[in-house]
């Protein structure tokens, strides 16, 4: 799929940026510029947390830009209310992912303390899929909230079939 071609371009340049900085650090270290350990390990892991989540952010805003329908007729929306709302919800799902990480984390250690005699490191995996599942459906609501705010007028008119059947699918 192109997200999995453009994630892999991504990871390839990012090993770039991360090795020149590397070597940019080393040379800090070594030649000069005497910096004191726990202020480098202070420099090193701000930079760590700040690429990560700068690489989260845009990667869930390329998701938001790139995936709602686009519609057939010019004129439903422009550029400009796309591009402002899938900003606007990308640091929405990115809040959310944040705080479901979180309480995943303290569901973990809860679970830790009290399961691992019987579970083991096993209490890993059920985890990692609902890290995975609650992931995407943040990402779909977010998907969903781009969609409606720049089809608003006619997204609030729209009715809704619930009653299906075979025939309408």
């Amino acid at each position: 799929t192109p997200f999995l071609l453009i994630l892999a371009g991504f990871i390839g340049l990012y090993a770039g940026f991360v090795n020149h900085v590397q070597e940019i650090l080393s040379t800090i270290i070594i030649d000069g510029f005497h910096f004191s350990h726990s202020f480098l390990t202070l420099i090193i892991n701000a930079f760590w947390y700040v690429t990560f989540h700068v690489i989260l952010l845009f990667f869930i805003f390329m998701m938001l830009y790139a995936l709602p329908s686009r519609p057939d007729k010019k004129g439903v929306y422009t550029k400009r209310k796309l591009y402002w709302t899938s900003v606007l919800a990308t640091f929405l799902a990115w809040l959310s992912i944040f705080i479901y990480v979180k309480i995943l984390m303290l569901i973990q250690t809860a679970m830790v303390n009290r399961m691992s005699i019987f579970y083991g490191s096993l209490a890993f995996i059920p985890l990692l899929l609902f890290l995975l599942f609650g992931i995407w459906v943040i990402i779909l609501c977010g998907n969903s909230l781009v969609w409606t705010i720049c089809h608003w007028p006619e997204a609030g008119k729209k009715t809704w079939n619930w009653q299906g059947g075979s025939k309408d699918l």
